[in-house]
């Protein structure tokens, strides 16, 4: 691992964030990273691996348009910022959480990576 990359990894880990690199569709989501405060913030152990930590799969949202809305302005605008959200903890239990993201442009299939 180069200088750089080490540098980010540590910052990745240690940040008081939650900071969450992955995909979002209309019909699922797929996760690359997640760092420790993220999974903290949604109630999973550190041990949990990252492609269990899914934060915006449908059944994660409080309220299912939310998440219709959320994926629209990704899509559209490419990002959001400060964006108010009612999601699900890993325990089943509501928490707001505010998001600020960037999107690439949506594949074929409406899916955008974060």
């Amino acid at each position: 691992m180069d200088q750089r990359a080490a540098a980010f990894a540590r910052l990745f880990e240690a940040v008081h964030e939650g900071v969450y690199i992955g995909t979002i569709g209309p019909e699922g989501t797929s996760t690359i990273a997640a760092n420790p405060h993220l999974k903290l913030i949604f109630g999973y152990v550190s041990e949990t691996p990252e492609c269990d930590v899914r934060p915006f799969d449908c059944d994660r949202f409080v309220d299912p348009q939310a998440r219709v809305a959320l994926v629209e302005r990704l899509t559209f605008d490419g990002s959001v910022s400060d964006y108010l959200m009612r999601l699900r903890r890993a325990d089943g239990n509501p928490v707001w959480v505010e998001l600020t993201a960037r999107a690439d442009p949506p594949g074929d299939d409406g899916t955008v990576r974060l």
